[in-house]
């Protein structure tokens, strides 16, 4: 998904008035919604296994998948996505890249 049709959607969660909906973030949000139906779902984690976490940030944006390993294969028991902070967005990639795994894990 397109970093930008998702910062549309959190800044919903910035405004203190009623929400303006248009047609920008109508399409925002059908994008988004289209995405997280074709993503795998969720299985209910297992406590007793050790957990795998994998995260990207790509244009200061950072999402995540935490997965178990489940016979053969690994399954995907959550996920997570947020914008970082705008001084961090200003950094080198390597650093962007640690800040965002930092905060995945907080």
């Amino acid at each position: 998904v397109d970093p930008n049709r998702v910062r549309v959607i959190q800044e919903l969660n910035e405004e203190v008035e009623p929400i303006k909906w248009g047609p920008e973030r109508e399409k925002a949000f059908r994008i988004l919604k289209g995405a997280l139906l074709k993503a795998p779902a969720s299985g209910i984690p297992d406590y007793t296994k050790p957990f795998k976490l994998y995260c990207v940030e790509m244009k200061g944006v950072t999402n995540a998948v935490v997965v178990q390993t489940l016979g053969p294969h690994e399954r995907p028991v959550a996920y997570y996505s947020y914008i970082l902070d705008p001084v961090i967005r200003g950094t080198p990639f390597c650093i962007r890249a640690v800040a965002a795994a930092a905060g995945l894990v907080e």
